[in-house]
């Protein structure tokens, strides 16, 4: 079977304009490059192997190897059924169910993803607050990250840049998934605009009433490998596909908005680290001069 799922052609599906939403003139994808320097490169790839094992598995990529390390709100099951035909038992001994998207925002995780959203803030906060500051063109004390420690905040609920990690495997060749991450935008300004976040957030300096959640929300994303044919592609106001090829060190920046996708990528067996397909990922949205 392996054989002939190799044999088969790329699929290379065609996307139908006409049904998208009317989001048009978003320009494409930009890149900032030497927005991290190579020792941090080997900081966030460290930082994220030393935690593999708190890769939350990706529930929606089924058989397939897609994890995150990060925090943030997942769709979850609803903490009221405790099981279920699909995802099995809520609380098993035989797995932790932290570990899968599906579970990953009960209450009974918010202590783990507590920790490890602060366990990131202190390690990784500074890398990530100048590389962001490079890509969005201000300063590195006008990006706030997350919850920025701050005691009032919960940390794993507010979230923090988080990594994507996709593992070999033969079918990732015949995956495309065009999206854009329009998704995001509600949920991000619920957070920022929620009454028991907002006096935090303005003591960290962010103005919430100038927050804007629709031009300028946008998509960085930063990889940390680049096997080969990493990149993005996105499709034009005409429809054409248009690729960007990923470099190390590089940031890539684009409206949430705009749609795209992961390309296509060969199978490579897992000997180093450059096998695995490794990005950080975060949504900024601009509220006054600062950026969250």
């Amino acid at each position: 079977l392996l054989l002939v799922l190799a044999a088969l052609p790329r699929l290379r599906p065609t996307i139908d304009l006409d049904k998208l939403p009317p989001y048009r003139g978003l320009g494409g994808i930009r890149t900032v490059p030497h927005a991290v320097a190579p020792r941090d490169v080997d900081r966030l790839v460290n930082f994220a192997l030393r935690n593999q094992d708190r890769w939350t598995k990706m529930s929606v990529s089924k058989v397939l190897g897609y994890f995150i390390l990060g925090t943030g709100k997942y769709k979850a099951l609803k903490s009221g059924r405790p099981y279920s035909l699909t995802h099995g038992w809520r609380l098993s001994p035989s797995r932790d169910t932290c570990l899968e998207s599906n579970f990953a925002a009960h209450n009974f995780c918010a202590a783990q993803q507590n920790r490890l959203a602060e366990e990131m803030h202190s390690e990784l906060s500074g890398i990530l607050r100048r590389a962001y500051a490079s890509a969005l063109g201000t300063a590195p004390e006008r990006i706030i990250l997350g919850s920025e420690g701050h005691p009032a905040l919960r940390a794993g609920e507010i979230g923090f840049p988080a990594f994507l990690a996709s593992l070999p495997s033969l079918a990732w060749q015949f995956v495309l998934n065009p999206h854009t991450d329009i998704g995001r935008i509600e949920p991000h300004h619920a957070l920022l605009l929620d009454v028991s976040n907002r006096a935090a957030f303005t003591a960290l300096g962010l103005d919430v009433g100038r927050c804007q959640k629709g031009g300028s929300y946008t998509s960085l994303l930063m990889p940390l490998t680049v096997p080969d044919g990493a990149g993005l592609q996105y499709w034009s106001d005409e429809g054409r596909i248009q690729r960007v090829s990923y470099e190390l060190g590089s940031v890539y920046i684009f409206p949430a908005m705009l749609l795209h996708a992961a390309p296509p990528f060969s199978y490579h067996e897992h000997r180093r680290r450059e096998d695995l397909r490794l990005t950080v990922q975060a949504f900024a949205m601009q509220c006054g001069e600062k950026w969250h």
